[in-house]
């Protein structure tokens, strides 16, 4: 070979490799991109081709030989070809272009075209057997025919129409998607008249390269443009969705607060047993009602990947106790005997996050309960030894309930799907908890399973990593009596009663006022009600409390922002600060921390918690806790 088909191979050997990997790239933008991606990944790919094909003619041309011809004549004509369909893939790729903006190309255009190119490769075709554009010598070698310039023409026309088109639509395409397109029109265009001086050189393929290497630049700057202003969306949208359900969780905590508050007040002073039942009915209506809003809030947390895990070390036995404290009441209520069977050697005191461990035996708890109409339900606890530390927490719930199908089990962690309907249609629920509680079991790197005989019961066995903080056991668990305890317990008592004590309570909900007030009667607290920021701000600056509860979303002045004014003011020095909020959802106790609070609690009030935190942050000397309150009143009546 020459110099010069050297120089050409070389060269279009690392065109044709440079044009297949921006295919590749083009083509894998095609599943996620619009037809402007398809379109640029054809282009490249006829690029490639015509510099394989332009390889092949620079590499075989002089060589005399049956196969060397074949493929002589080949690639000569696969290079005219792509030419001419390079023309029409621009075409396609401007419409594409303008599609995506909202705008059409005019359908007759695009009929020329497709006709420039069919004239085009039948003029061709007629060339391979009447020497119109060019011809081969004896020696293999490629010569001009008389009416080459004729093989130009279509693509002039072609290039014609194309600007046409740019200069009609300029105010819609974008300035690099205009020089980019006008860079294959005049490079081209300028190698046609240079082709005809230079003889020797296939400066038009080269051109029509680098004019296609431009847009495949351009097309993946501008995909990574919108994948960036995606990304953007998309974190919007989170956010948008985070305030959304803060605030959603905020206004229908609020009325159920208030419900959940004034039953209770009924629970506890009412010595009419009908009204007793009434009430019971709605406790239990609304403690529904606020575990479905509950769960929906969990698996929007965990379908976004915004739940996070926050270990804590905690005590293995109290979360026990505190869960069958909980299920208790309702396997008494349906005559259930409940068993719980704890390793005496478990370690009690763990490392993981607590609450969504306990929520995760919770549910597999409550789901128990709400499926067995008789018989039993047995809540095991054991574990297995890990490296160091570590250990997997071993804990099964198994029920004697109506069971599952075999061929319904791979339904049973599927989200807002309930097994047979029909049959279970009056059983409460949103078909979300058994999910939300295999994807919290995944989120701490555990495992899940589940055994069921149709009629005869179930049983879920969860696994979930935990470390050993520090050394103690369990020991023996004994759980006998505690539903009937439960079941049995007398009317309500008071923990403790603080009558010097001062309460500041901020809320902008007068029934919550009232439902604070109401809960903390008989503790014979000094209670002051405000209902905004800068009312409390007011009172701060005239009087000293004790203890500040503060709601966070009040108008004018949120809790957040007065909590601010308190610090910079010193008008809460001695008292700390408890948001008190209907805004729970996941993350919410360490945003208040953050804040500067001294302490969290949910909405719907719970009087028990209630009491406990005002236990634990009033000051001691004014603390009369229950046994005292005993002792003085069996003491006044021996005297």
């Amino acid at each position: 070979m020459s110099s010069i088909q050297i120089f050409h191979v070389t060269l279009e050997i690392w065109g044709a490799i440079i044009c297949a990997i921006a295919t590749i790239c083009a083509m894998n933008g095609t599943k996620v991109e619009t037809r402007v991606s398809h379109r640029t990944a054809m282009i490249t790919a006829n690029t490639m081709v015509l510099m394989i094909a332009d390889c092949l003619a620079w590499a075989y041309r002089g060589v005399v030989s049956p196969s060397a011809i074949l493929i002589t004549r080949v690639s000569n004509f696969m290079v005219f070809t792509c030419n001419y369909l390079m023309i029409l893939l621009f075409f396609f790729y401007v419409q594409a272009l303008l599609r995506e903006k909202g705008t059409e190309v005019n359908k007759t255009l695009v009929w020329v075209v497709y006709g420039i190119f069919l004239i085009s490769e039948s003029l061709l075709i007629l060339s391979q057997f009447a020497d119109l554009f060019y011809y081969f010598d004896e020696y293999n070698r490629y010569t001009r025919a008389p009416y080459f310039i004729l093989s130009q023409v279509p693509a002039v026309i072609g290039m014609m129409i194309l600007l046409g088109v740019l200069l009609t639509y300029r105010r819609v395409l974008s300035n690099i998607e205009l020089l980019t397109i006008l860079s294959y029109l005049v490079l081209p265009t300028i190698a046609i008249p240079l082709q005809a001086v230079f003889y020797g050189y296939s400066l038009q393929a080269l051109a029509t390269a680098v004019s296609v290497c431009l847009l495949f630049a351009t097309t993946m700057t501008t995909r990574s443009r919108r994948m960036v202003e995606a990304m953007s969306e998309a974190e919007r949208a989170n956010h948008a969705k985070d305030d959304f359900l803060a605030s959603m969780s905020h206004e229908i905590r609020t009325p159920i607060n208030g419900i959940l508050g004034m039953n209770e007040m009924i629970l506890r002073e009412s010595t009419d047993d009908r009204i007793t039942e009434y009430a019971n009915g709605i406790s239990s209506s609304g403690s529904v009602l606020l575990s479905l809003v509950n769960e929906i809030l969990d698996f929007s947390k965990i379908s976004s990947g915004k739940l996070n895990l926050l270990p804590i070390e905690y005590e293995l036995r109290g979360m026990l106790d505190s869960l069958v404290n909980m299920i208790s009441p309702r396997t008494v209520a349906k005559a259930l005997k409940f068993q719980v069977r704890v390793f005496p050697g478990t370690p009690n005191f763990l490392v993981g996050d607590e609450v969504r461990v306990r929520q995760v035996i919770a549910n597999l708890l409550s789901n128990a309960v709400k499926y067995t109409q008789e018989g039993s339900i047995t809540l095991d606890v054991n574990y297995e030894r890990g490296t160091g530390k570590r250990i997997t927490l071993l804990v099964s719930v198994e029920d004697t309930g109506i069971g599952i199908h075999k061929e319904d089990l791979p339904k049973l962690f599927s989200t807002f799907q309930r097994l047979e309907e029909t049959r279970n249609r009056n059983i409460e629920g949103t078909g979300l908890g058994l999910a939300i509680t295999q994807q919290l079991v995944r989120l701490m790197k555990g495992k899940i399973t589940a055994e069921s005989v149709y009629g005869k019961g179930s049983k879920f066995s969860v696994a979930i990593p935990q470390m050993i903080s520090r050394d103690g056991r369990v020991g023996e668990y004994q759980n006998e009596g505690e539903a009937q305890r439960l079941s049995s317990e007398g009317e309500y008592h008071e923990n403790f009663q603080a009558p010097t004590a001062r309460i500041l309570v901020v809320d902008d909900n007068n029934m919550n006022l009232k439902v604070a007030q109401l809960l903390l009667k008989k503790t014979k607290a000094q209670l002051t009600l405000s209902t905004g920021g800068r009312e409390s701000l007011d009172i701060l600056r005239k009087e000293k409390f004790d203890i500040i509860l503060l709601d966070h979303m009040m108008p004018e002045m949120d809790g957040v922002e007065a909590l601010r004014v308190m610090k910079s003011e010193h008008l809460a020095d001695g008292a700390p600060v408890i948001a008190l909020t209907a805004n729970a959802v996941e993350g919410a106790r360490q945003m208040y921390l953050s804040y500067g609070f001294d302490d969290y609690l949910s909405k719907p009030i719970v009087g028990k918690a209630l009491e406990e935190c005002l236990q634990k942050w009033l000051p001691e000397e004014k603390v009369v806790k229950f046994t005292e309150i005993n002792q003085k009143s069996e003491e006044t009546k021996k005297w």
